[in-house]
């Protein structure tokens, strides 16, 4: 599939073009500061002037490729960057959406993308709380049901004089019907 966005993580991008961008500059500065230290050593009896022509001379051919260069660079450097920039993007994108109950699927990357084992741990993970979510409600319907039918049988029980005996706490029997139906959740303490 074809990336369409340029900027996936501006923060996380742009800093990676500004570092290129300034070891760049540090690279052309490094070779120019030479290139004038050895200069002016060799031929310390050159004014200014000559000692610029000089540097004009030595540099004048390669410091446009070096200009053309940067461009190409920049662009390379966006265009790697979205292998692991765009895995970040779809993992924050998708957990939020999931936090919020928008996202049921499974997270995917890209063909190329870096992170890729990263995909199976967060659907794992993401199954278990959906599968957990999902027994968590199935249990407070049941509970609720529990609920009414015991408000009935109250209920009727007034009519005839009887009463029925206290349930101190539904909370242990709950937990422990949870913990048994799953297996995987930890010991209740």
């Amino acid at each position: 599939m074809m990336r369409r966005r340029i900027w996936i993580d501006q923060l996380v991008q742009g800093g990676l073009v500004s570092r290129v961008v300034l070891y760049w500059l540090s690279l052309v500065a490094y070779f120019a500061i030479g290139h004038v230290v050895f200069q002016w050593i060799d031929q310390p009896e050159w004014t200014y002037e000559e000692h610029f022509q000089a540097l004009l001379n030595a540099f004048g051919f390669w410091l446009p490729g070096l200009v053309l260069l940067v461009p190409l660079i920049v662009f390379d450097i966006v265009k790697l960057s979205h292998r692991f920039a765009g895995p970040v993007y779809r993992l924050r994108n998708y957990l939020q959406k999931v936090c919020s109950g928008e996202e049921k699927g499974k997270l995917w990357f890209r063909e190329g993308d870096y992170w890729w084992e990263l995909v199976e741990p967060v659907n794992v993970i993401v199954a278990r709380m959906l599968t957990a979510e999902e027994k968590l409600v199935d249990l407070r319907n049941k509970l609720a049901a529990t609920e009414r039918e015991n408000l009935q049988l109250q209920k009727q029980m007034q009519g005839t004089g009887k009463s029925l005996p206290e349930v101190k706490s539904v909370a242990p029997l709950a937990s422990s019907s949870f913990a048994a139906s799953n297996p995987t959740s930890l010991p209740t303490r």
